[in-house]
């Protein structure tokens, strides 16, 4: 074979190569179970702006729902998942990790007026392992939690800057019997 023969072999191989490789691009685009940015507007009047697949929210995505909320961050088969940022109608601030529709992970909340603030652990929408929370006219708690609620040791600094050691159960605080 002739070096001519051989190039115009290999022409045609790489020609029907892109064919080929054109085809499957063409039907992975069109299939359903790509993700695909799109607007929707959802029978309550929310409007969601972002990633579909398989007609879910899916992959990042924006939602302003119909009572005010609006949420921007990562979706998973139509839930919040992954990383994601919601600002409340009444002004209160969730920036952290969500797990099917609720605070889990490593969040922060803060309150309308700013007088609450919560940087640490969320489990099922709750506070749940170590976090810090401050109230604007009370103090600092760093400490552990369970289902929302103080337990364990933790400290506390008023806002005169004293510092006590605490010790919770169930959100009660247990008092020192030495006093």
């Amino acid at each position: 074979m002739t070096k001519k023969a051989n190039l115009n072999n290999k022409k045609k191989r790489d020609k029907n190569k892109k064919k080929k490789e054109k085809k499957i691009s063409e039907s992975t685009r069109e299939s359903d179970t790509e993700k695909k940015p799109i607007t929707k507007k959802l029978k309550d009047g929310s409007i969601y702006k972002g990633e579909m697949k398989n007609n879910k929210f899916e992959g990042y995505g924006k939602i302003n729902y119909s009572n005010g909320d609006f949420y921007n961050g990562k979706w998973k088969n139509s839930k919040r998942e992954g990383y994601g940022v919601c600002v409340y109608d009444n002004g209160d601030i969730y920036k952290g990790y969500w797990k099917k529709d609720k605070y889990q992970g490593y969040g922060t909340f803060i309150s309308n007026n700013e007088e609450i603030k919560y940087i640490g652990h969320f489990k099922n929408g709750m506070k749940d392992g170590h976090g810090v929370l401050i109230e604007k006219n009370k103090g600092t708690y760093d400490g552990n939690w369970i289902l929302d609620c103080k337990n364990g040791k933790g400290l506390f600094k008023d806002i005169k800057g004293n510092s006590f050691q605490e010790e919770w159960k169930n959100g009660k605080k247990i008092e020192n019997k030495d006093n």
